[in-house]
């Protein structure tokens, strides 16, 4: 029995849509559920994988249902019992605005604290706003920006980079795996060390969905490393979906929950096969190519999305994350480096803001530079619902033509 696990993901988030918009009692789709997983064990006994496949997609489609219909239904009965295990709190509020919770967890109490030592580090060794944005970015306390500063970002397309996200868990995976290859770690316990140390960065910044998306991609990936086993990137996504949608079924209609996961599908689908319609044959120029599609497939996969709720279409998205997003790798590598050997001593921290309290200069000049371009972003109503999958299936149909005009000929050589 084959089951992609996309497939089966889609099946339960689909699931929880329609139960959101329908009006029956959440017992009617759970007796449904019971029967077909009976069903399902029966054709799984008489190996009939092709029904079997058919009643697992059902039964995630219909579990779906019932979750998110019991939870309308009964709220304060979920709420109670997820309270007590701790979930209903939500790891974001204990992080952020309720940290006596968090004495009822040492894990938690260990994050609050270096979160607060980072916090207290970055305000004596850098002046404001260059030290709001790096608390921003380094641990997820977006709210202290201004509103004037979330404007510029969001209407010049790089309002990702003031939210925790799976970029900025890139970039620290990227610092700590670098750390103990200086230090001569064996790989093995360098990964198992990242694993732990990504898992307490996660809860240090409050555990948004997009931070959890990609701490727990990055930890399949280097648990993939670990058993020697091949990681396949859909299936880690699919895995991350299914995680958090479980532990909160609501967060299916989170912007954040939607637009994280439609940036990696949009760079997992379509950056690949951009790469492929063009090969440049200079190094730099591959590596810009490289960048550009990246930029492309993650753009375009949250156009609709991010249009839909926030009417903003920024057009010079594509050439400043070019120019800001390295610059941003720096930003996050100065202010670990500052933020951990000011534990040590301050002295250090000023020294490592110094150097970063010009690199967010310069990136503070290039956003507001982009955004001063006339016409650089355009208001725009939320279009209809309908034409979002039309939009998709566009975007879907032009990449099979310049996939079938590619396959003619040899790629194109720069």
């Amino acid at each position: 029995m084959s089951c992609p696990l996309i497939g089966l993901f889609l099946c339960y988030g689909f699931g929880i849509f329609t139960g959101t918009i329908s009006d029956f009692h959440f017992r009617f789709p759970f007796s449904i559920l019971v029967v077909t997983y009976i069903a399902a064990g029966f054709s799984l006994i008489r190996k009939k994988s092709a029904l079997s496949s058919v009643f697992l997609y059902l039964c995630l489609f219909l579990l779906g249902v019932s979750v998110i219909q019991y939870q309308m239904e009964y709220p304060s009965r979920v709420r109670n019992v997820v309270s007590r295990s701790g979930k209903a709190v939500g790891l974001k509020r204990v992080i952020v605005s309720k940290p006596e919770t968090s004495r009822e967890n040492p894990v938690l109490r260990l994050a609050l604290i270096l979160k607060r030592g980072m916090e207290g580090v970055i305000r004596e060794s850098m002046d404001p706003p260059q030290s709001l944005f790096l608390e921003s970015v380094l641990l997820g306390n977006r709210h202290l920006l201004p509103r004037k500063w979330k404007r510029v970002f969001s209407e010049t397309g790089t309002a990702h980079l003031i939210s925790i996200s799976g970029l900025h868990v890139g970039f620290v995976l990227t610092i700590f795996l670098l750390v103990f290859r200086v230090l001569n770690l064996p790989s093995r316990a360098a990964s198992i060390l990242t694993i732990v140390l990504i898992i307490l960065y996660c809860l240090l910044t409050g555990a948004r969905s997009p931070t959890v998306r990609a701490s727990i991609m990055a930890i399949m990936i280097l648990t993939g490393f670990l058993l020697n086993r091949p990681v396949h990137a859909w299936n880690s996504l699919s895995v991350a979906a299914f995680i958090i949608v479980i532990l909160n079924p609501t967060a299916l209609f989170d912007p954040g929950f939607q637009m994280s996961f439609a940036a990696v599908a949009g760079i997992l689908y379509i950056h690949p096969r951009l790469q492929r319609l063009w090969s440049p044959a200079a190094g730099w120029l591959r590596w810009v190519w490289k960048a550009a599609t990246v930029s492309i497939g993650a753009q375009f996969a949250v156009l609709p999305i991010a249009v839909c709720y926030f009417n903003i279409l920024p057009l010079v998205t594509l050439p400043v994350n070019l120019i800001v997003v390295p610059i941003l790798g720096l930003i996050v590598s100065l202010g670990f480096c500052a933020g951990i050997s000011g534990f040590v001593w301050i002295g250090f921290a000023h020294l490592f803001n110094a150097a970063n309290w010009l690199a967010i200069t310069v990136l503070f000049w290039i956003v507001r530079f982009f955004n001063s371009v006339p016409g650089s972003c355009v208001r725009v109503p939320s279009p209809p619902v309908y034409l979002i999958p039309v939009y998709y299936l566009a975007v879907f149909a032009v990449l099979k033509v310049l996939e079938g005009h590619a396959e003619m000929g040899s790629p194109a050589r720069g």
